[in-house]
């Protein structure tokens, strides 16, 4: 920004300064004007007083000039001289016209003959157009007016040469100052070039230097202090605050282990030789260390002026920490490689183009019988053979290979000792050989073995032909015995739809007369219509209600059964109180257990809702109270409990009859099947109850499970889902619990 404001700088001075002269030449104009209007003043006063002292006639001929000091003509003033009538008489220079007034050659501007000495110097117009200074004179009334006229141009013809000499003198001032401010802006610019040219060569060589991982330095040693370059800041990842670093800054990043910075100046500067190099770890920005290499020479140069020179150890460092690493990781690699050499059983050996060991492991000298500290590096192929004892080979054969454009070889030899070995020699690269012999005892015994197996397998092969030629046969027999059975299976199912309807058809044609028989029985034995005669008849009707009503459970349970099994039965799940359905299951059964002289007991019933049909559920625990009922002794108790578990809701009923033997227990559930116990009165009843209320509770995702012990009782659980989705997914889940 400098170099643009130099130049403004410059232009605004010279304005200043013209500003300055014009503002002076216009002040020395009017400072000119006002002096040749009092000049002016003064040499009309000097004629008006030499005219009016003239003797009469000297203006008709022409003495009158003589008469006026010479001051009044100077500077090229006219003097005109007017008669009392107004009339041009003289004139100097001579340029009279006939008839000319003086008021005329003033331009008409009569104020200046009118008032004469009042008037004073006044600017008037000439006849002639020009501009001018006039004043007028009165003589005497018999004589007329002088009038002395000073044309402007002539006022200010000094004015106008000093100006132009001002002028001058400006514009060459001006012309000085600009090309003074052209020089400098061109030298300006250069420098700035040569600056850039410096800046941009600078960033390059940094640039390089930090993908290069470098830096530069320069450490003076007398004073102590070490100048880096942005790049060797870059490698530590430190951000600079200068480039010059003082030597204990230095030391404080240098590893303690890697010596001082101060000693290395001490050696530095008493050694003979001029070049010095030294690895050492620096610490980085993330509190790591990184190696660097430092190589640099002594410099001496004189310093401000002074005679004395200075040692400047100037040189480049690199960051080695990454070559150090890799240098590592080859050693600990070299060494892995040569500890798995050894390790290996096969006897691994490498060769150079000549011919001689490179590396070695045990089992190659074994192999060979070579002395400890024969297979030394750098030993001949020849001499290693002489000194050692090689294997004994009955047999041998070779076989050429070529792996990865490298040419190779393998030796399969039958030793002395029975045993089999196989070498391995691949050329390398630089024109030797890797040999690698492997014991292949094994893999030969083992090749016996197949290709025993494989006469046993081709015998096998032969048999399971044969074999399943007979398949082939027992194939199609089993295949026509299937289409029979399933024809079998078609008649077997169609006649199980059969038996389906014709229960439900004969559960409706039995209740229509068992109607009849109850109704009648129950006004017959309640004498509705007169007395019966013998008290013999009433107990006859009773049995025979009782009767019927068994009969007409029975035929109930046996339609039930035949829409279960046929998967007729609707569901109408909706969300019950578990309390509700275990007082619809009591209602149905109080009157049956009152009769039997049952009583019945309800213990911790739970709030929990479950989603079932509410007819459903309510008549398979009707069903399970029957049965307790039925089978508990007069007097007997059956009791009732529920309980809330995580997902479902268990329903208990409890009786304390003769119980089930284990071996009935898996029949139990599966239409007219029975245990082995008999009802109070003989009777066996159908077999119904339980499978109806078993395949009702499945239907709800449920599970019905029988716990029992002769000479105890039996309990039966219900489990149903406390959940919408229960009933469809967890069935297997709540069954197996």
């Amino acid at each position: 920004m400098q170099r643009h404001i130099i130049p403004f700088a410059v232009v605004a001075l010279v304005a200043a300064v013209a500003g300055a002269g014009v503002t002076r030449v216009l002040a020395e104009r009017e400072a000119a004007l006002v002096d040749s209007m009092e000049d002016l003043d003064m040499a009309a006063t000097l004629a008006a007083r030499a005219l009016a002292a003239a003797p009469p006639g000297a203006m008709r001929n022409g003495e009158w000039r003589g008469l006026l000091p010479r001051r009044v003509f100077a500077h090229g003033r006219q003097v005109l001289v007017g008669d009392r009538e107004g009339a041009l008489i003289a004139a100097w220079p001579d340029d009279l016209a006939k008839g000319e007034t003086l008021a005329g050659r003033l331009g008409d501007d009569r104020i200046l003959t009118t008032f004469a000495d009042k008037a004073g110097v006044m600017s008037v117009t000439l006849a002639d157009g020009a501009q001018a200074l006039a004043t007028v004179r009165s003589l005497s009334p018999e004589r007329g007016q002088v009038a002395v006229v000073h044309k402007v141009s002539g006022a200010l013809a000094d004015w106008r040469a000093e100006s132009l000499s001002a002028g001058l003198a400006l514009a060459i001032g001006g012309l000085a100052l600009g090309l003074l401010a052209f020089g400098y802006s061109s030298q300006r610019e250069g420098r700035r070039d040569a600056i850039d040219l410096m800046l941009s060569m600078r960033g390059r060589m940094d640039l390089a230097l930090t993908h290069g991982r470098c830096g530069l330095w320069d450490w003076d040693i007398a004073r102590g202090r070490i100048e880096w370059s942005r790049s060797m800041f870059d490698i530590l990842g430190i951000e600079p605050e200068t480039t010059i670093m003082s030597l204990a800054d230095a030391r404080a990043l240098v590893h303690p282990d890697d010596g001082d910075l101060a000693e290395l100046a001490a050696a530095v500067t008493g050694s003979v030789s001029r070049t010095v190099e030294r690895e050492f770890r620096m610490r980085n920005a993330a509190g790591g260390w990184t190696w660097i290499r430092a190589r640099g020479e002594i410099v001496r140069h004189r310093s401000g002026g002074s005679d004395k020179s200075e040692a400047h150890l100037v040189g480049i460092a690199v960051d080695i920490t990454e070559t150090r690493a890799l240098a590592e990781r080859s050693a600990t690699a070299d060494m892995r490689l040569r500890d798995a050499i050894e390790t290996s059983s096969s006897a691994f050996s490498l060769w150079d183009a000549d011919k001689r060991l490179v590396v070695s492991n045990s089992s190659f000298r074994r192999l060979y019988g070579l002395p400890r500290g024969a297979a030394a590096a750098g030993a001949a192929f020849d001499a290693l053979m002489a000194a050692g004892s090689p294997p004994l080979e009955v047999e041998c054969y070779t076989e050429q290979s070529i792996r990865g454009g490298r040419s190779g070889r393998r030796y399969i030899g039958r030793l002395a000792n029975g045993g089999w070995l196989q070498i391995n020699e691949l050329s390398t690269a630089d024109g030797g050989h890797v040999s690698v012999g492997t014991d292949i005892t094994m893999l030969k015994q083992h090749e016996e073995r197949l290709l025993d197996s494989e006469r046993r397998l081709t015998a096998t092969v032969a048999d399971l032909q044969r074999s399943r030629h007979s398949l082939e046969a027992r194939t199609a027999m089993l295949t026509e015995l299937a289409a029979r059975h399933e024809k079998e299976k078609a008649k077997a199912e169609a006649a199980n739809r059969a038996k389906a309807l014709f229960l439900a058809n004969m559960s409706h044609e039995f209740r229509t007369p068992l109607n009849h028989i109850l109704g009648f029985a129950e006004i017959m034995e309640r004498e509705t219509f007169g007395a019966l005669g013998c008290g013999r008849y009433v107990e006859y009707c009773g049995d025979i209600r009782r009767g019927g009503i068994a009969l007409q459970n029975m035929v109930s349970d046996v339609l039930d059964m035949s829409e279960l099994d046929a998967g007729e039965t609707p569901m109408r799940r909706a969300r019950v109180e578990t309390i509700e359905l275990v007082d619809a299951a009591l209602r149905r059964e109080e009157d049956h257990a009152r009769s039997r002289g049952v009583a019945l007991a309800v213990e911790g019933l739970s709030t929990a809702p479950v989603y079932a049909d509410r007819e459903a559920v309510a008549k398979s625990l009707a069903h399970l109270l029957r049965n307790a009922i039925q089978f508990s002794p007069e007097g007997g108790r059956v009791r009732m409990r529920t309980r809330r578990r995580a997902h479902c809701v268990e329903i208990y009923v409890g009786d304390h009859g003769p119980g089930i033997p284990a071996v009935d227990l898996p029949r139990l559930g599966r239409p007219f099947e029975q245990a082995g116990a008999r009802m109070a009165n003989g009777m066996k009843g159908a077999g119904l109850g339980l499978a109806i209320a078993r395949a009702n509770i499945e239907l709800h995702g449920g599970s019905l499970n029988i716990r029992s012990t002769v000479g105890r009782g039996t309990i039966v659980r219900v489990r149903l889902p406390a959940a919408p989705m229960a009933a469809a997914k967890e069935p297997a889940e709540i069954a197996a619990a």
